[in-house]
């Protein structure tokens, strides 16, 4: 939905790999995580509220320094894009008070 927008407002397109970088870090953390409460929580409730390792035992090693940095650039790449919407939108909103259309 991003390039659309673009193409709106007459801004370049976002870049594809930094789509695709953004897609490929959420599909791996929803692989192992996809109620967003393994990487928090050693056990979990299970199906029947029974308790269960949160994390899959094939997943042995996960280098939190690396996963922290990961996950600060996709942070800070999807937070710059927030912060390029409420811009987009406060412009709106500004044109639309001069033309007396309220926001």
């Amino acid at each position: 939905m991003l390039n659309p927008v673009c193409d709106e407002v007459g801004n370049a397109h976002f870049p594809q790999e930094d789509l695709d970088g953004i897609e490929s870090y959420i599909e791996q953390i929803h692989a192992y995580d996809p109620d967003g409460q393994r990487f928090r929580y050693a056990i979990a409730r299970g199906k029947g509220k029974r308790r269960e390792q949160s994390l899959p035992q094939s997943l042995t090693i996960i280098n939190i320094r690396v996963f922290a940095e990961a996950m600060e650039r996709l942070a800070d790449y999807l937070g710059n894009i927030e912060s390029w919407f409420d811009h987009l939108l406060d412009t709106k909103c500004e044109m639309d008070r001069d033309y007396g259309n309220g926001c």
